[in-house]
Protein backbone atom coordinates (compact mmCIF):
# COMPACT_ATOMS: atom_id res chain seq x y z
CA UNK A 1 0.00 0.00 0.00
CA UNK A 2 1.32 3.45 -0.83
CA UNK A 3 0.12 6.99 -0.35
CA UNK A 4 1.34 10.07 -2.14
CA UNK A 5 1.98 13.43 -0.50
CA UNK A 6 1.31 16.25 -2.96
CA UNK A 7 3.55 19.02 -1.58
CA UNK A 8 6.65 17.11 -2.67
CA UNK A 9 7.18 13.83 -4.51
CA UNK A 10 7.20 11.82 -1.29
CA UNK A 11 5.93 8.26 -1.32
CA UNK A 12 5.53 6.15 1.78
CA UNK A 13 5.00 2.45 2.27
CA UNK A 14 2.53 1.37 4.94
CA UNK A 15 4.19 -1.67 6.50
CA UNK A 16 1.30 -2.36 8.85
CA UNK A 17 -0.54 -0.94 11.81
CA UNK A 18 -0.66 -1.26 15.57
CA UNK A 19 -4.09 -1.40 17.19
CA UNK A 20 -4.40 -0.17 20.78
CA UNK A 21 -7.57 -1.37 22.52
CA UNK A 22 -8.46 1.40 24.97
CA UNK A 23 -10.65 1.34 28.07
CA UNK A 24 -11.58 4.63 29.76
CA UNK A 25 -13.35 4.86 33.11
CA UNK A 26 -14.91 8.32 33.21
CA UNK A 27 -16.93 10.35 35.72
CA UNK A 28 -19.17 13.40 35.24
CA UNK A 29 -18.22 13.89 31.61
CA UNK A 30 -19.81 16.50 29.34
CA UNK A 31 -18.74 15.90 25.76
CA UNK A 32 -19.95 18.26 23.07
CA UNK A 33 -22.28 20.28 25.29
CA UNK A 34 -25.04 20.33 22.69
CA UNK A 35 -27.36 23.26 23.40
CA UNK A 36 -30.98 22.08 23.37
CA UNK A 37 -32.59 24.85 25.41
CA UNK A 38 -35.68 22.82 26.20
CA UNK A 39 -37.42 22.90 29.57
CA UNK A 40 -35.44 19.94 30.81
CA UNK A 41 -31.77 20.30 29.85
CA UNK A 42 -29.80 23.27 28.53
CA UNK A 43 -26.62 21.36 27.63
CA UNK A 44 -26.74 17.70 26.66
CA UNK A 45 -23.76 15.39 26.27
CA UNK A 46 -23.35 14.26 22.66
CA UNK A 47 -25.29 11.16 21.58
CA UNK A 48 -25.38 8.89 18.56
CA UNK A 49 -28.36 8.30 16.27
CA UNK A 50 -29.83 5.82 18.77
CA UNK A 51 -29.64 8.31 21.63
CA UNK A 52 -26.65 6.67 23.35
CA UNK A 53 -23.87 8.85 24.83
CA UNK A 54 -20.39 8.21 23.43
CA UNK A 55 -16.94 9.78 23.36
CA UNK A 56 -16.10 11.06 19.85
CA UNK A 57 -12.74 10.18 18.38
CA UNK A 58 -12.22 13.85 17.53
CA UNK A 59 -12.52 14.83 21.21
CA UNK A 60 -9.81 12.37 22.26
CA UNK A 61 -7.51 13.26 19.36
CA UNK A 62 -7.91 17.00 19.85
CA UNK A 63 -7.38 16.84 23.62
CA UNK A 64 -4.27 14.65 23.26
CA UNK A 65 -2.79 16.94 20.62
CA UNK A 66 -3.43 20.03 22.73
CA UNK A 67 -1.88 18.44 25.83
CA UNK A 68 1.22 17.34 23.93
CA UNK A 69 1.63 20.69 22.18
CA UNK A 70 1.35 22.54 25.48
CA UNK A 71 3.65 20.26 27.47
CA UNK A 72 6.36 20.29 24.78
CA UNK A 73 6.19 24.03 24.13
CA UNK A 74 4.71 23.62 20.65
CA UNK A 75 1.62 25.78 21.05
CA UNK A 76 1.75 28.38 18.28
CA UNK A 77 4.29 26.27 16.35
CA UNK A 78 2.26 23.26 15.20
CA UNK A 79 -1.26 24.64 15.71
CA UNK A 80 -3.48 24.92 12.58
CA UNK A 81 -3.05 28.71 12.40
CA UNK A 82 0.73 28.39 12.46
CA UNK A 83 0.64 25.88 9.58
CA UNK A 84 -1.30 28.22 7.29
CA UNK A 85 0.75 30.59 5.15
CA UNK A 86 -2.29 32.27 3.63
CA UNK A 87 -5.95 31.57 3.04
CA UNK A 88 -5.12 29.29 0.10
CA UNK A 89 -1.65 28.02 0.98
CA UNK A 90 -0.16 25.90 3.74
CA UNK A 91 3.48 25.62 4.67
CA UNK A 92 5.54 22.62 3.68
CA UNK A 93 7.84 21.12 6.30
CA UNK A 94 10.94 22.37 4.45
CA UNK A 95 9.62 25.94 4.82
CA UNK A 96 8.04 25.59 8.24
CA UNK A 97 11.14 24.18 9.92
CA UNK A 98 13.00 27.44 9.19
CA UNK A 99 10.55 29.17 11.56
CA UNK A 100 10.99 26.58 14.35
CA UNK A 101 13.84 26.77 16.90
CA UNK A 102 16.30 23.93 16.33
CA UNK A 103 15.70 22.43 19.77
CA UNK A 104 11.97 22.09 18.94
CA UNK A 105 12.20 20.63 15.44
CA UNK A 106 12.23 16.98 16.45
CA UNK A 107 9.22 17.45 18.74
CA UNK A 108 7.35 19.44 16.07
CA UNK A 109 8.05 16.94 13.29
CA UNK A 110 6.99 13.98 15.44
CA UNK A 111 3.75 15.67 16.47
CA UNK A 112 2.87 16.56 12.86
CA UNK A 113 3.76 13.05 11.68
CA UNK A 114 1.47 11.51 14.30
CA UNK A 115 -1.48 13.92 14.24
CA UNK A 116 -1.24 15.34 10.73
CA UNK A 117 -1.08 18.87 9.37
CA UNK A 118 1.47 18.92 6.54
CA UNK A 119 1.23 16.88 3.35
CA UNK A 120 4.97 16.44 2.84
CA UNK A 121 5.38 14.89 6.29
CA UNK A 122 3.30 11.95 5.09
CA UNK A 123 -0.08 10.48 6.04
CA UNK A 124 -1.44 10.96 9.55
CA UNK A 125 -0.10 8.05 11.60
CA UNK A 126 -2.87 8.10 14.22
CA UNK A 127 -6.43 6.93 13.43
CA UNK A 128 -8.84 7.27 16.36
CA UNK A 129 -12.17 5.47 16.71
CA UNK A 130 -15.15 6.59 18.78
CA UNK A 131 -15.35 5.16 22.30
CA UNK A 132 -18.64 3.43 23.14
CA UNK A 133 -19.96 2.97 26.65
CA UNK A 134 -20.54 -0.49 28.04
CA UNK A 135 -24.18 -1.22 28.78
CA UNK A 136 -26.15 1.80 29.93
CA UNK A 137 -23.93 4.57 31.32
CA UNK A 138 -25.04 6.59 34.33
CA UNK A 139 -26.33 10.04 33.40
CA UNK A 140 -27.27 12.89 35.72
CA UNK A 141 -28.67 16.37 35.39
CA UNK A 142 -26.59 18.95 37.28
CA UNK A 143 -27.98 22.44 38.03
CA UNK A 144 -25.57 25.32 37.54
CA UNK A 145 -25.63 29.10 37.70
CA UNK A 146 -23.40 32.14 37.52
CA UNK A 147 -22.77 34.32 40.57
CA UNK A 148 -22.77 38.12 40.39
CA UNK A 149 -19.64 38.98 42.42
CA UNK A 150 -20.91 42.43 43.37
CA UNK A 151 -24.46 41.61 44.41
CA UNK A 152 -23.85 38.03 45.56
CA UNK A 153 -26.82 36.75 43.58
CA UNK A 154 -27.20 33.71 41.34
CA UNK A 155 -27.97 34.33 37.67
CA UNK A 156 -28.43 32.38 34.44
CA UNK A 157 -29.54 29.06 35.96
CA UNK A 158 -29.10 26.08 33.66
CA UNK A 159 -29.27 22.29 33.70
CA UNK A 160 -26.30 20.30 32.39
CA UNK A 161 -26.22 16.60 31.55
CA UNK A 162 -23.19 14.57 32.62
CA UNK A 163 -22.31 10.93 31.96
CA UNK A 164 -20.23 8.36 33.88
CA UNK A 165 -19.24 4.85 32.88
CA UNK A 166 -16.73 2.63 31.11
CA UNK A 167 -16.05 3.31 27.43
CA UNK A 168 -14.02 1.29 24.97
CA UNK A 169 -12.51 2.15 21.61
CA UNK A 170 -9.46 1.71 19.43
CA UNK A 171 -6.46 3.73 18.27
CA UNK A 172 -4.57 2.68 15.14
CA UNK A 173 -0.95 3.71 14.66
CA UNK A 174 0.28 3.32 11.08
CA UNK A 175 3.79 1.94 10.63
CA UNK A 176 5.22 3.66 7.56
CA UNK A 177 8.54 4.19 5.85
CA UNK A 178 9.54 6.40 2.88
CA UNK A 179 9.81 4.70 -0.50
CA UNK A 180 11.74 7.56 -2.08
CA UNK A 181 14.63 9.76 -1.00
CA UNK A 182 13.42 12.39 1.45
CA UNK A 183 14.83 15.26 3.43
CA UNK A 184 15.30 15.00 7.18
CA UNK A 185 15.63 11.21 7.23
CA UNK A 186 16.82 11.36 10.83
CA UNK A 187 13.69 13.25 11.87
CA UNK A 188 11.44 10.76 10.10
CA UNK A 189 13.12 7.89 11.92
CA UNK A 190 12.67 9.71 15.24
CA UNK A 191 8.88 9.28 15.09
CA UNK A 192 9.66 5.97 16.76
CA UNK A 193 10.74 6.05 19.53
CA UNK A 194 10.58 9.80 20.26
CA UNK A 195 7.12 10.52 18.82
CA UNK A 196 5.61 7.40 20.41
CA UNK A 197 7.00 8.50 23.79
CA UNK A 198 5.38 11.90 23.25
CA UNK A 199 2.07 10.11 22.65
CA UNK A 200 2.59 8.07 25.83
CA UNK A 201 3.09 11.24 27.84
CA UNK A 202 -0.05 12.67 26.24
CA UNK A 203 -2.07 9.73 27.54
CA UNK A 204 -0.63 10.22 31.02
CA UNK A 205 -1.65 13.88 30.96
CA UNK A 206 -5.10 12.94 29.65
CA UNK A 207 -5.58 10.61 32.60
CA UNK A 208 -4.48 13.33 35.00
CA UNK A 209 -6.32 16.34 33.54
CA UNK A 210 -9.50 14.84 32.10
CA UNK A 211 -11.54 15.20 28.93
CA UNK A 212 -14.44 17.28 27.67
CA UNK A 213 -15.94 20.57 28.82
CA UNK A 214 -15.64 22.04 32.30
CA UNK A 215 -12.65 20.04 33.57
CA UNK A 216 -11.74 22.98 35.83
CA UNK A 217 -15.17 22.60 37.48
CA UNK A 218 -14.89 18.89 38.19
CA UNK A 219 -16.26 17.62 34.89
CA UNK A 220 -14.58 15.01 32.70
CA UNK A 221 -12.62 13.14 35.35
CA UNK A 222 -10.85 10.04 34.04
CA UNK A 223 -10.51 7.48 36.83
CA UNK A 224 -8.35 5.21 34.70
CA UNK A 225 -7.02 4.61 31.20
CA UNK A 226 -6.17 1.00 30.44
CA UNK A 227 -4.56 -0.24 27.25
CA UNK A 228 -6.07 -3.71 27.31
CA UNK A 229 -4.29 -5.11 24.28
CA UNK A 230 -2.00 -4.12 21.40
CA UNK A 231 -2.21 -5.98 18.11
CA UNK A 232 0.06 -5.72 15.10
CA UNK A 233 -1.51 -6.06 11.66
CA UNK A 234 1.02 -6.52 8.85
CA UNK A 235 0.52 -5.40 5.26
CA UNK A 236 -0.81 -8.83 4.37
CA UNK A 237 -3.53 -8.71 7.03
CA UNK A 238 -1.97 -11.14 9.53
CA UNK A 239 -2.71 -10.22 13.15
CA UNK A 240 -0.49 -10.90 16.17
CA UNK A 241 -0.89 -9.80 19.79
CA UNK A 242 2.20 -8.05 21.15
CA UNK A 243 0.82 -6.89 24.51
CA UNK A 244 -1.97 -7.82 26.91
CA UNK A 245 -2.90 -6.07 30.14
CA UNK A 246 -2.26 -8.18 33.24
CA UNK A 247 -3.12 -5.75 36.02
CA UNK A 248 0.00 -3.54 36.00
CA UNK A 249 -0.36 -0.31 37.98
CA UNK A 250 1.61 1.59 35.34
CA UNK A 251 -0.19 0.15 32.34
CA UNK A 252 0.41 3.13 30.04
CA UNK A 253 4.19 3.02 30.54
CA UNK A 254 4.31 -0.77 30.18
CA UNK A 255 2.16 -0.90 27.04
CA UNK A 256 4.04 1.87 25.22
CA UNK A 257 7.42 0.38 26.10
CA UNK A 258 6.29 -2.89 24.50
CA UNK A 259 4.97 -0.98 21.48
CA UNK A 260 8.31 0.78 20.97
CA UNK A 261 10.26 -2.48 21.36
CA UNK A 262 8.14 -4.02 18.60
CA UNK A 263 7.85 -1.01 16.29
CA UNK A 264 11.49 0.11 16.27
CA UNK A 265 13.66 -2.42 18.17
CA UNK A 266 16.92 -1.00 16.77
CA UNK A 267 16.16 2.46 18.20
CA UNK A 268 14.18 1.52 21.32
CA UNK A 269 17.09 2.28 23.65
CA UNK A 270 17.82 5.73 22.22
CA UNK A 271 18.19 8.50 24.76
CA UNK A 272 14.77 9.49 26.03
CA UNK A 273 15.52 13.17 26.70
CA UNK A 274 12.38 15.04 27.76
CA UNK A 275 10.14 12.50 26.04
Amino acid sequence: MSQRSEAQEVFVKIKGAYVLHLKLEVENMLIGGVARFNRYVHLETIKDARGNPYIPASSVKGRLRMLIETSYGLAGITSPDALTKSADERYTWSKLKERIPKDKRKDAFCLLALFGGLNDVGPTRLIFHDLRFEGTPVTEIKPENMVDRFRGTAENPRLVERVSGVARGRLLILDVEPETEVEDKELRESVCPHGIRMLKNGFKLLKLLGLGRGVSRGYGKIKNIIIEKIERIDAGGSVSVIYEYKGSEDNIEEAFDELIQNMCPDRAQEKRGDA
